[in-house]
């Protein structure tokens, strides 16, 4: 009887000590998967801040693009009047 109770006893607690490392080891994967949840959070932030940071560089260039489009059509719009104007003094000149 005192060995049957030694055996129950030992097996109880081999489970017991398996049962602890189960825990740690789950409680080891909870902290790993706390840091990657952290780390992934950090890293989703900062791609959020790039992509900011590289819409407003869109926006601007289109803005100076923009800008350059509207100067260039004033220029066009400058050389045909200097040129309707040259030919209208050229033609009162002639008569």
């Amino acid at each position: 009887m005192k060995d049957e109770h030694e055996t129950k006893e030992h097996l109880i607690n081999n489970e017991l000590v398996e049962m602890r490392q189960r825990v740690a080891e789950l409680e080891a994967a909870a902290t790993e998967r706390k840091r990657a949840e952290e780390k992934l959070k950090e890293y989703s932030e900062q791609l959020e801040e790039m992509v900011e940071e590289r819409t407003r560089e869109l926006r601007d260039a289109q803005e100076r693009f923009i800008r350059q489009e509207e100067l260039a059509v004033l220029g066009q719009m400058a050389a045909g009047v200097s040129h309707e104007l040259r030919r209208v003094l050229r033609a009162d000149h002639v008569l």
